[in-house]
């Protein structure tokens, strides 16, 4: 069963070949591909990061910012599974997360911290300053790892055209909504802006990357032992494309119909049709996932052109639920810059 999440494509292209509305994101990393890494012990073990975001000429609006990173823990447990692991935005709770109670059962995990708890009229996320994100590893025997933990973020910038018509000045003279920021420089008294790359889209400063993304808005319900199949186009205009940066395909939260006899339900991962990894469930019901994979660290996967990505229930009883809310893939990529 194959599923298109190709539409809607919004593809933002930053780059002095495409017109007239090429622009429109802006991109900062924190801690891209350098592996940071904690450890958390049982009872109360935490650790917090803090992180500013960046509003340069141009800005709009808040987009996306995922934070990922690898669950991992210090050896078996004697438990059903480890955790909670509770994760909070700004001091409030975004829920809790498990782990098999297998060492070396990971999972790497993807947050989008833009819509959280926007829903009921408010955002804990601020896209215009200081965030604080606090790791609680709340299981009474199991130290919790996590690994190569990073941030992505993009957010909206009026196009280079209003740009190059005056503006992204104070006052709102174009009368866009949102409005044109003037921009301001960003603070940098997070512990993690050391480890801050800021890519905008301006003539100010062209960060040189571009954005894709794709969402399918179904759910499915996988039997043990069968699979569903994902298809996407990576667009890569010829004239301004250089190379791939970062693609994550967030399957967002995959449920479990009923407890596992199992240490845990396990799913495997393809791309393309060759195996990319697997990753585990707790046995327990309703201790969900968030799984997320980075396809550019493999080399199946096609950053100009058509994949598939397969989501295999390698379990012999449990059925596998996909999010109902769908599944997002946010694909970044180097352009040529602008002029």
């Amino acid at each position: 069963m194959t599923k298109y999440p190709i539409s809607p494509q919004n593809d933002y292209n930053c780059s002095a070949t495409i017109g007239p509305n090429y622009g429109q994101r802006g991109i900062t990393y924190w801690a891209q591909n350098i592996g940071y890494y904690f450890s958390l012990a049982p009872n109360g073990g935490s650790n917090n990061i803090s992180f500013t975001c960046d509003v340069p000429k141009c800005y709009q609006a808040p987009d996306v910012c995922n934070i990922l990173y690898t669950f991992r823990i210090g050896g078996n447990s004697s438990k059903d599974d480890v955790g909670p692991l509770n994760i909070y935005l700004n001091g409030h709770l975004m829920g809790p997360h498990y782990h098999s109670r297998i060492q070396g059962h990971d999972v790497t995990e993807a947050i989008d911290l833009v819509p959280v708890n926007c829903a009921q009229g408010y955002c804990w996320f601020n896209d215009m300053g200081q965030n604080t994100l606090t790791f609680l590893n709340q299981d009474t025997q199991t130290t919790i790892n996590i690994a190569d933990f990073e941030i992505s973020r993009s957010y909206g910038m009026c196009s280079v055209p209003y740009e190059d018509m005056g503006c992204c000045v104070s006052g709102n003279p174009c009368g866009k909504s949102p409005a044109c920021n003037p921009g301001f420089t960003p603070g940098s008294g997070g512990s993690f802006d050391r480890n801050r790359n800021m890519l905008p889209c301006n003539r100010e400063l062209t960060g040189g990357r571009s954005a894709t993304y794709f969402s399918y808005s179904n759910g499915d319900n996988i039997s043990p032992r069968s699979s569903v199949d994902f298809y996407f186009y990576a667009n890569a205009t010829a004239s301004d494309y250089q190379m791939k940066d970062q693609c994550l395909f967030n399957f967002n939260r995959i449920a479990i119909n009923q407890a596992s006899s199992g240490n845990d339900v396990q799913f495997n991962i393809l791309i393309n049709g060759t195996y990319a990894t697997t990753y585990y469930h707790s046995k327990v019901l309703n201790h969900d996932i968030w799984p997320t994979i980075n396809l550019i660290n493999y080399s199946s996967y096609n950053d100009k052109g058509s994949n598939t990505i397969t989501l295999y229930n390698n379990d012999t009883t449990v059925h596998v639920y996909t999010d109902p809310g769908g599944q997002n893939i946010y694909r970044y990529y180097y352009t040529q810059p602008l002029s």
